[in-house]
């Protein structure tokens, strides 16, 4: 309270007061020139393309990066249209809400690559060093349950894609 009565404090508020009074000048093409509703069509458009090629990308191969990177730009997907969401209708927000549940069924999918990954390398190491014993053997399990998990999470991920709406949620969005 102390710091509220001083002079300085008081100096502050009639600068800020001053500051926020005018109208920044902003050079031509400055986003801050353009509506809000154009400037989150676009923004919300550029992320879909990005989504759209590397839905492709993914459908065209079986390399778990593909998979990874689809999801990394769902959620910018995501969050984009989350950022937005005010400017939208109920029915877009329903989308974008789909789009969230197909990135849990790429994060199972993910969660079991790199479970694999490192339980791989820990067998790796143990056999370098020449124990072969229960603990090579559970970590042999675990990177065969995160292979067929994540074929099984490709498959998922792949009908999550369909469940939600394919290239016509792409194109809604």
């Amino acid at each position: 309270l102390k710091a509220l009565e001083t002079r300085r404090y008081q100096r502050l508020m009639e600068r800020a007061e001053e500051a926020f009074s005018k109208t920044p000048t902003r050079r031509a093409g400055h986003p801050g020139l353009e509506p809000v509703g154009l400037v989150a069509s676009r923004a919300v458009r550029k992320r879909v393309r990005q989504f759209s090629k590397a839905v492709k990308a993914c459908m065209q191969s079986d390399d778990p990066e593909f998979v990874h990177q689809l999801r990394i730009i769902g959620k910018k997907v995501r969050y984009t249209c989350e950022f937005f969401r005010p400017l939208f209708d109920d029915e877009f927000y329903a989308r974008v809400k789909r789009l969230a549940a197909f990135q849990d069924e790429l994060g199972l999918f993910q969660d079991a690559v790199v479970a694999g990954l490192l339980a791989g390398e820990l067998a790796e190491q143990a056999i370098a060093k020449g124990e072969l014993n229960s603990y090579t053997y559970v970590l042999g399990k675990l990177v065969g349950w995160s292979e067929m998990r994540a074929q099984l999470g490709q498959m998922r991920a792949r009908e999550a894609l369909s469940q939600l709406g394919g290239r016509k949620l792409v194109k809604s969005l």
